[in-house]
């Protein structure tokens, strides 16, 4: 488990703009993202980002993946049930 990932209020009206605004607060430094991640790795040698909404346009999970990809430059992919041979690392 992520718990600095989970949304204060995953029922807010403008949940995104609310989302954005804990991960923005949590992680105000690019280091600080990279830091959680390291020690979420450390954990979980492969660590998986899961949503569980119906609607993909209410997924949490692509404003993180949007949010590391902006302030760390790392693809956050969307699984497509195809195995993937020879996974790396979560941070190069």
């Amino acid at each position: 488990r992520a718990e600095r990932f989970a949304p204060s209020d995953p029922k807010a009206v403008d949940w995104k703009a609310a989302y954005r605004k804990d991960l923005e607060s949590r992680f105000p430094t690019p280091s600080s993202l990279r830091l959680y991640l390291q020690e979420i790795e450390k954990r979980t040698p492969d660590p998986i980002l899961c949503c569980f909404e119906l609607n993909p346009e209410e997924c949490h999970r692509r404003v993180l993946a949007a949010f590391i990809k902006e302030n760390i430059n790392l693809d956050v992919p969307e699984w497509n049930g195809r195995r993937h041979d020879g996974q790396f690392s979560l941070l190069p």
